[in-house]
């Protein structure tokens, strides 16, 4: 089962300054969760999601047949869906582990960043973690939560197969940036 994590303002700081912290040279599981804690963090705060909510606007409601009532949907609700999204689809401990960087530490590159932002990318927009997402969203965490319209489920089963992909493709395409920005890697010489 998931466990919903809904981040406070307050956490979301605590977790900001976290990211400050400079990653050593031998990457442990602990700093992996860290790092993939910082990327989760990172999606959530609120210059981000405005980001994600306007490509999501242009990217991804203007290839359905109600555009107006999916950019409306994006502005009233994607703050909520993400808070539930990305921790539970994102979660840090998982994708060490399936990243296998639990069983061994070595030092942390460049492309070692790089390639954990990707392999994230491709977990989050695997076809299990949007049925997951759409689970999610589609039960009491969101779609059973008071002002949730009679079809908030039809409405979620829709457009996350079109939205996760579209937040996944934004994700590699930063990925030097959030290297750089949240590991100290990919720095430019």
């Amino acid at each position: 089962g998931f466990t919903i994590i809904m981040l406070s303002p307050k956490i979301i700081t605590v977790c900001m300054l976290l990211t400050s912290l400079v990653v050593s040279a031998e990457v442990t599981c602990e700093e992996c969760q860290v790092a993939f804690g910082n990327l989760v963090t990172r999606l959530l705060t609120e210059d981000s999601l405005a980001e994600q909510a306007d490509l999501l606007k242009t990217a991804g409601c203007s290839v359905l047949e109600d555009p107006e009532a999916c950019n409306e949907l994006v502005d009233v609700w994607w703050v909520y869906m993400a808070a539930v999204l990305y921790p539970n689809l994102m979660d840090p401990q998982d994708l060490c582990s399936e990243a296998a960087a639990c069983d061994i530490a070595k030092d942390w590159t460049c492309e070692d960043c790089v390639g954990g932002i990707e392999f994230a990318a491709g977990y989050f927009e695997s076809e299990a973690s949007i049925q997951d997402g759409i689970d999610l969203l589609s039960g009491e965490s969101f779609c059973g939560a008071p002002g949730a319209t009679e079809d908030c489920a039809e409405q979620m089963a829709n457009w996350l197969p079109i939205a996760i992909p579209i937040l996944s493709a934004a994700l590699r395409d930063q990925e030097i940036e959030l290297c750089q920005e949240e590991v100290g890697v990919c720095m430019a010489s």
